[in-house]
Protein backbone atom coordinates (compact mmCIF):
# COMPACT_ATOMS: atom_id res chain seq x y z
CA UNK A 1 0.00 0.00 0.00
CA UNK A 2 2.88 2.37 0.75
CA UNK A 3 4.32 2.04 -2.76
CA UNK A 4 0.91 2.72 -4.31
CA UNK A 5 0.73 6.12 -2.59
CA UNK A 6 4.32 7.18 -3.34
CA UNK A 7 4.36 10.08 -5.80
CA UNK A 8 0.61 10.69 -5.58
CA UNK A 9 1.13 14.34 -4.63
CA UNK A 10 3.23 14.88 -7.76
CA UNK A 11 0.54 13.30 -9.93
CA UNK A 12 -2.05 15.65 -8.42
CA UNK A 13 0.16 18.74 -8.91
CA UNK A 14 0.88 17.75 -12.50
CA UNK A 15 -2.85 17.29 -13.19
CA UNK A 16 -3.53 20.79 -11.84
CA UNK A 17 -0.66 22.28 -13.84
CA UNK A 18 -1.79 20.58 -17.06
CA UNK A 19 -5.37 21.83 -16.64
CA UNK A 20 -4.64 25.42 -15.56
CA UNK A 21 -5.21 27.87 -18.44
CA UNK A 22 -2.58 30.44 -19.34
CA UNK A 23 -4.70 33.36 -18.10
CA UNK A 24 -5.39 31.88 -14.65
CA UNK A 25 -3.32 31.30 -11.52
CA UNK A 26 -3.72 29.62 -8.14
CA UNK A 27 -3.75 31.43 -4.80
CA UNK A 28 -4.38 28.33 -2.66
CA UNK A 29 -4.16 24.55 -2.96
CA UNK A 30 -5.51 22.38 -0.12
CA UNK A 31 -5.40 18.61 -0.23
CA UNK A 32 -5.08 15.69 2.12
CA UNK A 33 -4.78 12.26 0.55
CA UNK A 34 -8.13 10.52 0.06
CA UNK A 35 -10.04 13.78 0.61
CA UNK A 36 -11.28 16.36 -1.92
CA UNK A 37 -8.84 18.82 -3.43
CA UNK A 38 -9.72 22.51 -3.01
CA UNK A 39 -8.28 25.01 -5.49
CA UNK A 40 -8.63 28.77 -5.17
CA UNK A 41 -7.40 31.23 -7.75
CA UNK A 42 -7.96 34.09 -10.13
CA UNK A 43 -8.56 34.15 -13.85
CA UNK A 44 -8.73 36.79 -16.55
CA UNK A 45 -12.39 36.03 -17.20
CA UNK A 46 -15.21 33.52 -16.67
CA UNK A 47 -14.25 31.60 -19.81
CA UNK A 48 -10.85 30.74 -18.33
CA UNK A 49 -12.57 29.25 -15.28
CA UNK A 50 -14.79 27.19 -17.58
CA UNK A 51 -11.75 25.92 -19.49
CA UNK A 52 -10.09 24.93 -16.21
CA UNK A 53 -13.18 23.05 -15.03
CA UNK A 54 -13.47 21.23 -18.38
CA UNK A 55 -9.79 20.25 -18.42
CA UNK A 56 -9.96 18.97 -14.85
CA UNK A 57 -13.09 16.96 -15.59
CA UNK A 58 -11.35 15.17 -18.47
CA UNK A 59 -8.27 14.25 -16.41
CA UNK A 60 -8.05 10.55 -15.44
CA UNK A 61 -7.27 11.39 -11.79
CA UNK A 62 -10.59 13.23 -11.39
CA UNK A 63 -13.46 11.03 -10.22
CA UNK A 64 -16.37 13.32 -11.14
CA UNK A 65 -17.06 16.79 -12.48
CA UNK A 66 -15.32 19.43 -10.33
CA UNK A 67 -17.69 21.59 -8.27
CA UNK A 68 -17.46 25.36 -8.62
CA UNK A 69 -17.74 26.44 -5.00
CA UNK A 70 -17.47 30.21 -5.55
CA UNK A 71 -16.87 32.68 -8.37
CA UNK A 72 -16.95 36.46 -8.07
CA UNK A 73 -15.25 39.69 -9.01
CA UNK A 74 -12.28 40.31 -6.69
CA UNK A 75 -13.71 43.76 -5.95
CA UNK A 76 -17.30 42.65 -5.39
CA UNK A 77 -18.50 43.74 -2.01
CA UNK A 78 -15.99 46.57 -1.77
CA UNK A 79 -17.55 49.88 -0.67
CA UNK A 80 -18.89 51.73 -3.71
CA UNK A 81 -18.07 48.91 -6.12
CA UNK A 82 -20.71 46.19 -5.96
CA UNK A 83 -19.82 44.56 -9.31
CA UNK A 84 -16.09 45.16 -9.67
CA UNK A 85 -14.49 45.92 -13.03
CA UNK A 86 -14.12 43.54 -15.92
CA UNK A 87 -10.33 43.99 -16.03
CA UNK A 88 -10.09 42.80 -12.41
CA UNK A 89 -10.81 39.26 -13.58
CA UNK A 90 -12.63 36.75 -11.40
CA UNK A 91 -11.83 34.89 -8.19
CA UNK A 92 -12.94 31.28 -7.90
CA UNK A 93 -12.89 28.25 -5.66
CA UNK A 94 -13.20 24.70 -7.01
CA UNK A 95 -13.62 21.40 -5.16
CA UNK A 96 -12.31 18.31 -6.94
CA UNK A 97 -12.98 14.68 -5.99
CA UNK A 98 -10.01 12.53 -6.97
CA UNK A 99 -9.95 8.85 -7.80
CA UNK A 100 -8.32 6.58 -5.26
CA UNK A 101 -4.81 5.97 -6.54
CA UNK A 102 -4.43 2.45 -5.22
CA UNK A 103 -4.14 -0.35 -7.80
CA UNK A 104 -7.46 -2.03 -8.57
CA UNK A 105 -9.49 0.75 -6.92
CA UNK A 106 -12.84 1.57 -8.51
CA UNK A 107 -13.36 5.10 -9.93
CA UNK A 108 -14.28 7.60 -7.24
CA UNK A 109 -13.00 5.32 -4.51
CA UNK A 110 -16.17 3.19 -4.63
CA UNK A 111 -15.86 -0.41 -3.46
Amino acid sequence: AWEARTGRELEVLLAISDALPRDAYLTSVRWTDRKPLTLVGRAKDWDEVGRFLSALERHPLVAQAPRLDRIQSPRAGAPGDARGREDDGVEWSIVVELRDGTPGAAPGGAP
